[in-house]
């Protein structure tokens, strides 16, 4: 399957897969400078699971998203083992209602026997197990790294949604649906770093 995907990638899918991992290798960078903080090797590891559901789903369906798609799958991993490297291995409540998600998710898809279905539930599943991390976004924004990643993310979504066919499912609701959740996140960092600009120009003024 990996070979496959690989081989059938075009030369935007090749540009939605750079932008989305350097989106990760920025968060990487962020997470080493400032020792993995808010962050868990558990709760990248469930991701990168539902990463995978999404990616396996995604190629049966010949979904024209399988580019952000794929370097997410593998990203996602790559943050968790980063997590480790550091000993941020923690099991928490957040970390269950995850494990929950994963699960509901991977039942619902083998029990309907419907790709689609499978697609639907596990983004539906990451929104949801995303909403402490943006709930925490909110009450203390990131470092700029943390925003140069979010646009990233935010750029690789557009990419995305251009280069699909169409508007089905399998094409483009996975980056649809986080350029939504995007907004939402990056929206307290772009404050932030907007407010510190402004005071910065000031300063020079007096």
């Amino acid at each position: 399957m990996i070979v496959e995907i690989i081989q059938k990638m075009t030369s935007i899918d090749w540009i939605i897969f750079a932008v989305t991992a350097v989106a990760y290798f920025i968060l990487i960078a962020d997470i080493f400078i400032n020792n993995g903080v808010s962050q868990n090797f558990f709760t990248w590891f469930l991701w990168g699971i539902l990463d995978s559901i999404l990616l396996i789903t995604t190629y049966i369906e010949k979904g024209a998203d399988i580019a952000i798609i794929f370097a997410c799958a593998i990203c996602s991993f790559l943050v968790a083992i980063c997590l480790a490297l550091i000993k941020k291995i923690r099991w928490r409540k957040s970390e269950s209602r995850i494990f929950l998600l994963l699960a509901v998710t991977v039942i619902i898809w083998l029990w309907s026997g419907s790709n689609l279905v499978g697609i639907i539930f596990a983004i539906v599943s990451e929104m949801i197990a995303g909403i402490p991390l943006m709930r925490s976004s909110w009450k203390n924004p990131g470092s700029r790294l943390t925003l140069a990643s979010y646009l990233c993310f935010f750029i690789s979504y557009i990419i995305s949604i251009y280069n699909s066919p169409n508007w089905n499912i399998e094409n483009v609701l996975f980056p649809l649906s986080f350029l939504i959740y995007s907004i939402g996140d990056t929206t307290p960092l772009v404050k932030k770093w907007w407010r510190i600009y402004e005071r910065y120009k000031k300063i020079q003024r007096v």
